[in-house]
């Protein structure tokens, strides 16, 4: 709760991209959308850089799980590509079979 607390009374901040830093994707599918974080590990731990989310179409919602999760790394990779490109880079999924 206290956590949870902290991050909505806090300001975030987006970072600027930096190059000589390791990138690093969150990425998540619920029952209707998907969404994914871009983020940079510093010595000040992990900056958030951007934000997506997305509504999944009817079509979408009737994926399994796996696709929908899939989709979600999908489109967060190409969106950000700009950055990613070049660049080794962390991918994290809650979903275990990925």
């Amino acid at each position: 709760f206290h956590d949870l607390k902290k991050i909505l009374t806090t300001d975030l901040i987006l970072d600027l991209p930096d190059d000589t830093l390791q990138f690093k994707i969150q990425s998540d599918a619920s029952v209707d959308g998907i969404g994914a974080v871009l983020l940079q590990t510093t010595h000040d731990g992990d900056r958030p850089l951007a934000y997506m989310s997305k509504k999944l179409t009817r079509t979408q919602t009737n994926w399994s799980t796996i696709e929908q999760e899939c989709y979600a790394i999908v489109q967060a990779i190409d969106k950000w590509d700009k950055y990613l490109r070049g660049h080794e880079f962390i991918l994290e999924t809650d979903h275990e079979p990925l």
